[in-house]
C-alpha cells in the first residue's frame, strides 16, 4: 500500500490542489489525512477498480470534509516566483493565462478537465472519481473545453 501511495504521490497532490481551489496548505493537509486514513485502515481499497481512481475518490471526499469544517473557507491562489530566462517568462505567462481561463470554468468542468488532461483519466474514470453520471461528466468535459478554447482565444486577441 505504501508503494502505491508513493507511486501516485505527485498525481495525488495535483488532484488535491485542484479539489482545494489551488490552496496549497489545504491540499497538503488533505493529502496527509488521506495517507493516514489509508495507512491506518480507515479507508480500504476494495480492488473493484484501479487503485488511483479509488485514491482520488478518497482525496475528493477528504477535501469535501475539510471544506465543511470551514477551516479553509477562503481559497488562496499561490503566486509563483518570477523566472529569470525569457523563455521561462513566456511559458509562465501562458500558464497564467491558462490558469486564469480555467478558473472561469465551473468547478465541475475544472475537475473533469484536470482529471482527463493532467491525470490521464478517461471521462468514465473522471465520472466515477467525481461521483457523477457519465453523461454529466461528458457534458462538463465538452462544455469546459469549448469555453476554455473561447476564453484563450479572447485572451490572445486582446494582446
Amino acid at each position: 500500500m505504501k508503494e502505491e501511495l508513493r507511486k501516485y504521490h505527485a498525481d495525488s497532490f495535483g488532484w488535491a490542489l485542484q479539489c482545494c481551489g489551488r490552496n496549497r496548505e489545504m491540499a497538503e493537509e488533505a493529502l496527509q489525512q488521506v495517507y493516514l486514513k489509508v495507512l491506518e485502515g480507515k479507508a480500504r481499497f476494495n480492488h473493484k477498480g484501479p487503485f488511483k481512481n479509488w485514491l482520488f475518490v478518497v482525496i475528493r471526499n477528504t477535501v469535501r470534509d475539510l471544506q465543511k469544517q470551514k477551516k479553509y473557507a477562503s481559497v488562496q491562489v499561490q503566486e509563483d516566483m518570477v523566472p529569470s530566462a525569457q523563455a521561462e517568462l513566456i511559458a509562465k505567462e501562458e500558464a497564467q493565462q491558462l490558469q486564469q481561463a480555467l478558473q472561469q470554468l465551473s468547478p465541475q468542468q475544472q475537475k473533469v478537465l484536470h482529471l482527463v488532461f493532467y491525470q490521464d483519466a478517461t471521462i468514465e474514470e473522471a465520472a466515477a472519481i467525481m461521483n457523477i453520471s457519465l453523461g454529466s461528466a461528458r457534458t462538463h468535459y465538452q462544455r469546459g473545453k469549448q469555453k476554455l478554447k473561447m476564453l484563450l482565444e479572447n485572451q490572445r486577441s486582446e494582446l
